[in-house]
């Protein structure tokens, strides 16, 4: 009979990741004496704990490296399509609970300690050092979104993202010849070979003009697009198939996967970061980089470079007052661009913030959303009619802009109440503190509102709500306290009465 070397392999499983065996009976969900009798071999290790032993196993890099070939970056790539997939069929209407069950189901499968999870993060995400695109978009959201996940492990997602593998230098090289003729040795006065930060479909450079002016020069990994294109094929496909049953949802998917293609053109992204240069060109607070059109291509975006802290360095170093006023900036900018110029910047993770001084520049516009003059009136409306305390004007602001399915089961009072309660932030007449507490009560508060189906969840609705859920996660990291209410109604002024 061949020996059972399940003892030894969690031994040794346990001394990798440094763990107790108190710590490995909570990730094997039994009693902790249950652990040092598998170990000495007095008692069997379950059917379910070999599944688990081997699966853990696995991940941790302790098998051979055919049994360990499963986890290849496509593989990766899939299961977390897979997962985005799993949680639109059981329509998790909330995002924070879609991203919560990739995070659980995947990322975070041994959570019974904090460092098994941190240890489980970091192999994934070597492992995905290959697999950019919408992976990485996942990761980027965890990092910073009030998921259920310690601090250690999103300080492991964020770090994570900056230590993706460079392409080639002969791929880099390529790209410019391509768009511009010449290699960026030749194109730039001086340029800095290695990326000074990555992102999930391009990697930054450090430049100078021939002027000596210092400049950041966003290039595109290649084939992202095709590559992108796979990892949303499913999306696209379950759209059609959601079609059939809601036409809303429908929408919204179709919509979502568009915009993350789009990202993949940076021509389509400097069209939008020329629009926000624009709107807030005289802002003392707001500061959009500058773009260098003559060295921007379909793969190429070039624009100022900028000094300041990462949104993690400031977030550990600055003061009260300093969290305070950056949070009132972003919100600002963020009222300010779609109720005011038409803008939804719809990518609002931490990586896309330097701050210096009283000023926070924005960066990244890739996946940003222009609802037609229709549409942000009746937005306008709709936001305009909650300020007022007017639910008539508010009712007429939803009919007119079909976000309910059927009046006839629905109950507007409830949605009212439910509605004035998540944005009790923005109708304070005083400055109201952001904490991930208080998130948490605007989540719930939404939750308890049982008629949710009867919600449109088409593109126009759901793309103010994603920007609102990873607004509040900004702000709670900051934890700011600001006159929340004076930036909404300067953003969208009551109309004048007749």
């Amino acid at each position: 009979m061949k020996p059972d070397s399940s003892p030894a392999r969690l031994i040794r499983l346990r001394e990798h990741v440094q763990a107790s065996q108190r710590d490995m009976a909570q990730v094997f969900g039994v009693a902790p004496g249950a652990i040092a009798m598998w170990e000495k071999g007095t008692r069997k290790i379950s059917g379910p704990g070999l599944v688990l032993l081997e699966r853990l196993e696995q991940e941790f890099g302790l098998v051979s490296e055919a049994a360990d070939a499963s986890l290849d970056s496509a593989h990766l790539s899939r299961l977390f399509t897979e997962r985005v997939l799993a949680a639109s069929r059981a329509e998790k209407e909330r995002f924070q609970n879609v991203a919560l069950e990739i995070i659980d189901t995947h990322l975070a499968r041994a959570s019974g300690t904090r460092r098994l999870q941190v240890l489980l993060i970091d192999k994934v995400l070597d492992a995905l050092a290959d697999a950019k695109g919408l992976p990485l978009k996942i990761v980027q959201l965890a990092s910073f979104l009030d998921l259920g996940l310690s601090l250690e492990s999103r300080i492991a997602l964020a770090n994570a993202q900056n230590s993706l593998s460079a392409m080639p230098i002969r791929q880099l090289t390529g790209i410019f010849i391509e768009d511009f003729g010449k290699p960026p040795e030749e194109l730039f006065a001086r340029w800095n070979p290695r990326p000074i930060a990555a992102a999930s479909i391009g990697q930054v450079h450090e430049a100078a003009l021939p002027s000596g002016e210092k400049i950041a020069v966003k290039v595109q990994y290649p084939n992202i697009h095709r590559k992108m294109s796979f990892q949303t094929r499913p999306i696209r496909l379950l759209s059609a198939l959601v079609a059939l049953v809601r036409n809303d949802y429908a929408d919204m998917l179709g919509d979502f996967v568009s915009k993350l293609r789009e990202e993949c053109d940076y021509r389509m992204e400097a069209r939008s970061h020329r629009a926000y240069f624009e709107a807030f060109r005289d802002d003392p607070q707001i500061h959009i980089p500058k773009l260098h059109e003559d060295f921007c291509s379909a793969r190429v975006l070039t624009t100022e470079f900028v000094e300041g802290r990462n949104f993690h360095e400031f977030l550990v170093g600055a003061t009260r007052t300093e969290k305070d006023l950056a949070g009132g900036i972003i919100h600002r900018f963020c009222y300010e661009a779609s109720l005011r110029h038409g803008l939804i910047q719809g990518d609002l993770n931490p990586g896309n913030y330097i701050f210096h001084g009283d000023r926070v520049t924005f960066l990244d516009f890739g996946r940003v959303v222009r609802p037609g003059e229709a549409e942000l009136r009746k937005t306008r409306a709709y936001f305009r009619a909650l300020h007022d305390n007017d639910p008539e004007a508010m009712q007429a602001a939803m009919r007119e802009a079909d976000y309910v399915r059927d009046w006839r089961k629905f109950n507007f009072t409830e949605f009212w109440d439910t509605a004035r309660t998540q944005l009790d932030y923005e109708l304070s007449p005083t400055p109201t503190r952001f904490t991930k507490e208080y998130v948490r009560r605007i989540w719930r508060a939404a939750n308890a509102f049982k008629q949710r189906s009867q919600l449109t969840m088409n593109a126009h609705f759901f793309w103010p709500v994603f920007t609102s859920a990873t607004l509040w996660g900004l702000l709670a990291e900051l934890e700011a306290e600001y006159d929340w209410n004076r930036n909404a109604l300067n953003a969208n002024p009551p109309l004048p009465e007749s």
